[in-house]
């Protein structure tokens, strides 16, 4: 009987670390999706500011409310980076996280460099303002790979993340098992013994009376 309280006791164990497991591997997969988001965020606010940028190239008197507000989405979303990055135990992320952010300033710097000189209207100016546009198109483009490379690192991360809970849940789901059976199995062999015990021990004393009164 106390066996089968340890197999109960096991199995309850087993039930709560599985249920532990899948809370986890949720709340793992809400950071990657939520993180995904956000670099995809990210690289798409890049895209339309580098396409405002040249729209009011284009069209000298063009609003740049919609740039102006890329921007600050982009750097709203920059500014939570250390705290989407918390829960990442990969240094290869986090450096090519770092990585990003170095080629952002760059490409913010020329985006700023646009800005400024878009006032100014001369033929000198006229010549800087393209290299400048020229700057954020190629700017932009190594963003956008890199920004790729980080989503591909990321993903790759979090299978081998998960894959790993899965294969350490599931050997102590087979661990669990041969325990129990190993229990219950010694059980049964420790009554049968027992019956078999009982028998011959009652058989034996039974020999031994006959054999008194034969005598």
């Amino acid at each position: 009987m106390t066996k089968i309280k340890i197999v109960g006791v096991l199995v309850f164990i087993l039930s709560i670390a599985l249920a532990i497991l899948s809370n986890y591997i949720s709340n793992e997969n809400k950071t990657n999706n939520k993180l995904l988001d956000t670099i995809n965020a990210q690289k798409g606010f890049t895209q339309e500011i580098s396409k405002n940028i040249f729209y009011i190239y284009k069209n000298q008197n063009a609003s740049t409310i919609q740039l102006d507000d890329s921007i600050k989405k982009f750097i709203k979303n920059l500014e939570n980076r250390d705290e989407l990055l918390n829960p990442i135990d990969s240094a290869l992320i986090k450096n090519k996280s770092d990585e990003i952010v170095i080629l952002w300033n760059k490409f913010y710097k020329h985006v700023q460099d646009f800005r400024d000189k878009n006032k100014i209207i001369s033929t000198y100016s006229s010549i800087l303002l393209e290299q400048v546009v020229n700057d954020i198109y190629n700017t932009n483009i190594k963003l956008v790979v890199e920004f790729n490379k980080l989503i591909e690192m990321h993903n790759l991360y979090f299978e081998e993340t998960i894959n790993s809970h899965k294969t350490y849940s599931t050997h102590s789901f087979h661990s669990s098992i041969v325990t129990c059976i190993s229990i219950y199995t010694n059980q049964r062999c420790n009554n049968f013994y027992a019956k078999i015990y009982s028998y011959f021990k009652k058989d034996y004393y039974k020999f031994k009376y006959q054999r008194f009164r034969t005598n």
